[in-house]
């Protein structure tokens, strides 16, 4: 199925951004990789702009192409562009059986995740600064409205936001319910081994 155009423009501009990285940094395919973990092949589909890769992929990308500070920012401004354009399309995945305890789980996780962000004066912008997830994405979670959180989205907005670890289960679990009710296992939260945020140049 063909991809909107949009997004198709968005992952070619993403997929050309990290090629130009690569190139950059005099490095192969091949070799970047292995430094992030992934195959060759995903590699090329990324910059080819045929694979929509997962952020954890592009995180370790840029962690292993050693980008500026210039670079990394452009990255996750096209990172966040990508999440909010795939939130104007909703697909029957996108939908939540809404029984009352599933109702009960998406309405108390987005409470939460909105109530942490007041409470640390922190506005949608910065959030998705500090995640990589954009703040239209941001909005739409914490209204309860589109595609629920994901397992990793609620995860980066906990560390983001400075949640207790007894918060922060009980957020995930509530995630992982909601992917059940969507029919699909959804990604675990694992804190990525670089986060592009934090992402500063190399000598």
């Amino acid at each position: 199925m063909a991809r909107p155009p949009d997004i198709q423009r968005i992952l070619d501009e993403l997929g050309g951004h990290l090629r130009e990285c690569r190139l950059k940094a005099k490095i192969s395919g091949a070799e970047a990789g292995r430094r992030a973990g992934i195959s060759q092949s995903k590699v090329a589909k990324i910059e080819n702009g045929t694979l929509w890769a997962q952020q954890a992929d592009l995180y370790h990308l840029a962690d292993a192409l050693r980008m500026d500070r210039t670079a990394t920012e452009r990255l996750r401004t096209l990172m966040s562009q990508l999440q909010d354009a795939s939130d104007t399309i909703e697909t029957p995945a996108s939908r939540v059986r809404r029984d009352p305890e599933t109702q009960q789980a998406l309405e108390e996780l987005c409470a939460v995740i909105r109530q942490h962000r007041d409470k640390a004066g922190m506005t949608r912008v910065e959030a998705g600064r500090r995640t990589g997830i954009g703040r239209k994405r941001i909005e739409y979670i914490e209204n309860g409205t589109r595609r629920p959180p994901t397992e990793d989205e609620v995860g980066k907005l906990a560390g983001a936001l400075g949640m207790d670890p007894v918060v922060t289960e009980r957020a995930l679990e509530q995630a992982r319910q909601l992917a059940a009710a969507r029919g699909c296992g959804g990604r675990p939260w694992k804190p990525p081994r670089a986060q592009v945020a934090n992402t500063t140049p190399r000598p």
